[in-house]
């Protein structure tokens, strides 16, 4: 992940994807609020058969590649160095493992949904990729903690985002029918993507580095670090800036956010509904029992994620949970 080619293909699938879920969840949303229910992946609609599933394919056939670029191509290619591992490329074995945490999400949750072979509860998919964020927050928390210049600061920044996906992603696997929690999950994948592509930028082309900031020309080739200030007021003054971008990029995001949420509203013909108070007048010996909905909204959410169920089965189980 040192170079620049290492920020900007992640950067590029974060926000892909990010926009790709903000998109599909305000359309189901709004399509139909009450019945919404969140997803780890989105599939493809109006299509059947694999095509359905593009996403999880994509990540398949994209994240080994980037593992052997991670591993072969980004760094020297010196795994081990008299029977040990040198410390610059411990970096890149971590980053391997996140990737790999990616990818296992992807090959479980296709054969989840493909066969009845590995038969998945509705909430695991979102616990995987929580999980995966979480292992990816260590490593870039490691990485930050590691450099207290201008790396330090992005990969610092970088981590409360990450942060967010997997609260976002763990709270979605507990209640799958919060939109909004589904809906900053979203925007924490855009941010990710937009702040990865701002670091390649401020510590990899030279236009874009602070100013009394410059590149370690001597170090092996994809090391962390290899972008120095020498001065300590140069060091402050670029940590100044790069906070000062990140809120920009926090402010960006969630305006288009919203304006996208509002843009499918609107060509959807969304209206809001009003709030008219209700008076019930009872007396005390007739009274109307209220059952709790918690578990049997959550049960519809479990048949929404069931596609190999078919149809009178299914109706049949969906009226028994009912």
């Amino acid at each position: 992940m040192g170079t620049l080619t290492g920020h900007m293909i992640p950067a590029f699938f974060f926000f892909t994807f990010g926009l790709w879920h903000l998109f599909s969840a305000a359309v189901n949303y709004l399509r139909h609020p009450r019945d919404y229910c969140a997803r780890a992946w989105q599939p493809v609609p109006f299509v059947s058969g694999k095509l359905r599933s593009l996403e999880l394919y994509v990540l398949l056939l994209t994240i080994p590649i980037a593992i052997f670029y991670e591993l072969g191509i980004s760094t020297s290619f010196s795994p081990l160095e008299d029977g040990i591992i040198p410390v610059y490329r411990i970096a890149s074995f971590q980053h391997s493992v996140v990737l790999l945490m990616f990818w296992l999400f992807a090959a479980l949750v296709l054969i989840s949904e493909s066969s009845s072979a590995l038969p998945l509860p509705y909430e695991i998919p979102f616990v995987l990729i929580g999980l995966a964020f979480l292992v990816e927050l260590t490593v870039i928390g490691q990485e930050a903690s590691l450099n207290a210049g201008l790396e330090g600061k992005c990969y610092t920044l970088l981590s409360f985002v990450i942060g967010i996906s997997s609260v976002c992603a763990f709270l979605l696997a507990w209640q799958p029918r919060a939109f909004f929690v589904d809906f900053m999950f979203c925007m924490s994948l855009l941010l990710q993507g937009t702040w990865l592509f701002q670091i390649g930028l401020s510590m990899y082309v030279e236009g874009f580095i602070p100013e009394g900031c410059h590149r370690l020309q001597d170090l092996p080739v994809g090391v962390n670090g290899s972008t120095q200030c020498d001065l300590e007021d140069a060091k402050l003054r670029a940590r100044g800036l790069m906070a000062f971008a990140f809120n920009c990029h926090v402010t960006l995001v969630v305006l288009f956010g919203v304006c996208a949420l509002g843009l499918v509203a609107r060509l959807q013909g969304y209206r809001r509904g009003g709030y008219d108070p209700v008076n019930i007048d009872y007396d005390g010996d007739n009274h109307l029992q209220m059952k709790p909905l918690g578990n049997k909204l959550k049960s519809q959410c479990e048949f929404i994620a069931t596609p190999s169920i078919s149809g009178l089965r299914y109706m049949e189980l969906a009226a028994r949970k009912l």
